[in-house]
Order: C-alpha cells, then structure tokens, then sequence
C-alpha cells in the first residue's frame, strides 16, 4: 500500500512536465543537487521502443541502480545495479512497457554502497508497430518472484514477461534478421541474416548493431559463439546439396577460416521420408553445437534424422545418433546402440542437440513418423529427451524425456534449452502449421513440474523461444 502511494504521488508530482516520446529527441528531468540535470532518450538506435538511456552526471564517483516498476507487482520489476563509480553516466534501461508512462526508480550509492539520492522518473513509450503487438496467453505461471528473465521469440523478434507483456522488441524493415542466443558475455544477442548478403551480426539489447561479418553463402538456421569469440554458422548453396556445411568465422579478421562439408562425410543419397521436393536438401543442418571439452562439432541433420559428432581439428566422425534403417556399410560402425529403448523412440527430425554439464546430450525430437516411412502407424508425438552416451562402448541410453504423455506432433521447428543455474529446461513445442496447442512455451524445473506455460501468437508460424535476461 505504501508503494503505491509513493508512487501515485510522484507521477502526480510529474504529471504536468513536458516529456516527449520522439526517439530524437531528449527529455530533462531536474533531480536533486548533487546530480546533474538528467537526460533522457527513448529508443536510442532506433529499434527498440521498450528502451532507453539516462545520461547525468554526479559531484562524486557514486554507482547507480535502476528499477523498472512493473504493472504487475514487485515480481514484475526489473533491477539492476551498474556498481562501477563512476561521475558521468549513461544507464541503458531495459524491459520497459508500451504506449505507456513508465515510472523508473533511479538511486545512487557511495563507494560504500550507502543509498545517497532516489528519485522516480518518468519514461513515455510509444505503441507498437501491429506486427510486433503479439498475444500471449499464460496457462501457468508458477516462476519465481525473483526472476525477471523475459521470453524471446526468435521468429517475431519480441520478448514477453511471466505475465504475458511484452517488455523487448527488436523492430527493424529486414524480415531476414531472425534473433538467436546470448553472446557468451550475456551482453548482447548474435543474430543471423541468412540471405545474402549474408552476415552474422552482434546486437545490443538497447538494438544497436555493434558488429557485422559477412561471408560468401546463404546462412541457414542457426549460429552459435565459440569460446575463441569466433563464430560456427550453418550454411547453405543452391547445389549440388544445401544445408549441410558449416563454417567458422574468425571474430577479428572477418575471414571464413575452416569449413566442414557433410557431403564429405556422409551418404548424400540414404533415403529419407521427406519427399521428392527435399531430394537436393538430403541434410538439412538446422542446428550447430559446439563442444569446448573435447573439441567436437555436434550438428542436427534433420532429413537425416541423425545427430553427428565429429572432430573439429580432424573432421573425423565420432558418433552417429540416431535410428539405424539405410546407413551404408562403411557408416554403421559410428551408429549408438540403443541400450534401453527402440527404434521409435530414437530421434527423428530433430531439432536444438546441446551437451548437458552432466555430458548427456538433451534435444528437441519432433518425432516425424517414428519411422522411415511416411505412412507408419506408430504413434506420433514430439519430446523433449536426454540421451546418455557412452563413447567408448558406442552405446545410448534415453534417461529423460517429456512430451510423450501429452501427445503434442510438432512436425517441424521447435527447441530446448538447459540453464545450469536453476537445472530448469525451456520446451519450444513450435509448428509449421500452429494448431489449437501450439506455438507452445513450457519451462520445467529439475522435478519436470510446470512452472511456466504459454501458447503464442497462435496464428504464425514460430521457429523457437529462448530465455532473455536484460541484465547480467
């Protein structure tokens, strides 16, 4: 109650102050004496409305902490402390909600971390563009108060929070621009524009454009920071076979500096269920993984219904994951044996392999027809599974899965990720053709309950969602 009225009576104290929303334009707020007069820009580069930074300058080196107060309560607000002392500052502020008049609680602290001045400003946001004004609906929300992560959809590029609002947009004309992961810093996202020209970009979640690195192919599906800083994306061209290398970006001199060509090393002419029109796309690489402990290359070949591991010095394959119908003699021997499962329940058109912290591999199965032929009977359905490996004795063992029990086909797309810090897995059950469940976000903790779910933007077709946190 007290925290309503405070702020009831500060943005009646600024009800009637000039505050404009042009991005162009810069809005003054006076504060108190030993803060300069604060300055205030929306959307500073242009493509994200939800953003904005504040510029002030202090009498002594202070640190300074920021509080979106959100709509929804004290689980809604989004903090930060940029506890560097400095006596000029630029704070980027994040997560802030459209068509509104944000209220943004702005504090200062000695080098003892003594609070000296808080004051509230206000922060005027535009509406969104209808493209980018989504619907969410929440089926379950049991997230922590503490987390303020956001949902990010990779295809609409917007982030929503546990309740539903869209708290991050990235807008920009290029529908070619689809949103991927954290660099590695978790400063900023890598993103990839796939046709050409294309080019790996590194965008602020403010949505500048901070770098860009062309390269000669079409870029398809997905790409991925190394540890070197450089970059592993999968590509593509218009024959003999597309979809099915991979190439390594070198971060300081922009050049291609190794490429994997999986026509080199698997059989471009195994049978598929895919049909007549997929005969040149016999891959189809959708995702790229790098594996940092030993140096291994893992790729998901989706028309292969294949998970291949190979080395990155080398080329050579390590291992092969998936079912075993068609391989060619000299193929076989880096096939896993399933220790306690079949046929059906190996992976099929796959998306999104990772290696867990535990070196079990966890990834989206989309479970195209559980078999090699379109027209099989077995029960169809798509999960989330983790597969424990055994190099050695080239051997699979399905320790985990969920999905099955709740019979979601999700032919095409989808993802799955793993966040150590909490053991809590995110599920993309997505579509090419949303159905009444589906696109459908689902977030389990270490136990496989449900602490968030929530169907998207029902009408479009979705690629994959990943977890954003503004600040770390």
């Amino acid at each position: 109650m007290c925290r309503f009225l405070f702020i009831s009576i500060i943005y009646c104290l600024f009800l009637h102050s000039p505050l404009s929303a042009n991005s162009n334009e810069f809005n003054n707020i006076l504060i108190n004496s030993n803060v300069s007069e604060k300055k205030i820009k929306v959307n500073p580069h242009v493509r994200n409305p939800l953003s904005a930074i504040i510029s002030f300058n202090t009498e002594k080196k202070v640190s300074v902490s920021i509080r979106v107060i959100g709509q929804d309560g004290d689980s809604s607000d989004i903090f930060n402390h940029f506890k560097e002392l400095k006596q000029e500052h630029s704070i980027p502020v994040l997560g802030l909600y459209p068509d509104y008049t944000n209220l943004v609680e702005v504090t200062t602290y000695n080098k003892k971390g003594k609070k000296l001045d808080s004051e509230i400003v206000r922060i005027q946001t535009r509406a969104l563009r209808p493209k980018y004004d989504k619907k969410v609906e929440i089926i379950e929300n049991n997230i922590k108060i503490t987390d303020n992560s956001l949902y990010l959809d990779a295809t609409s590029r917007v982030a929503f929070d546990k309740f539903g609002k869209i708290r991050w947009v990235f807008e920009t004309p290029d529908e070619k621009i689809q949103i991927f992961r954290k660099t590695l810093d978790g400063k900023n996202l890598v993103c990839l524009h796939g046709y050409k020209p294309a080019r790996v970009l590194v965008v602020s979640l403010l949505g500048e454009i901070i770098e860009e690195y062309p390269f000669n192919s079409l870029g398809r599906h997905d790409v991925r920071e190394m540890p070197s800083g450089n970059f592993l994306v999968a590509i593509s061209d218009r024959g003999p076979g597309v979809e099915d290398r991979v190439i390594e970006i070198d971060r300081k001199t922009k050049e291609t500096v190794k490429e994997w060509n999986y026509r080199a090393l698997l059989d471009t002419t195994r049978a598929h269920p895919f049909g007549k029109k997929q005969a040149l796309d016999w891959m189809h690489i959708n995702c790229v993984f790098y594996d940092e402990v030993d140096n291994s290359i893992i790729v998901s070949g989706r028309h292969q219904h294949a998970v291949v591991k190979i080395d990155a010095e080398t080329s050579e394959i390590k291992w092969i994951l998936g079912p075993h119908h068609n391989w060619p003699a000299d193929l076989k021997k880096y096939l896993l044996e399933p220790k306690n499962f079949g046929q059906a329940e190996f992976n099929w058109g796959q998306h999104a392999p990772l290696v867990l912290p535990n070196r079990n591999v966890m990834l989206f199965n989309n479970g195209n027809y559980r078999s090699n032929k379109r027209d099989a009977k077995e029960t169809t359905y798509s999960n989330a599974v983790e597969y424990k490996i055994d190099e050695e004795k080239m051997s699979v063992e399905l320790v985990w899965q969920y999905g099955k029990e709740r019979e979601i086909f999700t032919k095409a797309r989808g993802d799955v990720d793993y966040f150590p810090e909490t053991g809590n897995r995110l599920i993309s059950f997505m579509s090419q053709s949303p159905t009444k469940e589906t696109p459908l976000l689902v977030e389990l903790d270490k136990k496989d309950k449900v602490l968030f779910e929530a169907v998207f933007d029902r009408d479009v077709k979705h690629y994959r969602f990943e977890k954003l946190f503004l600040y770390e």
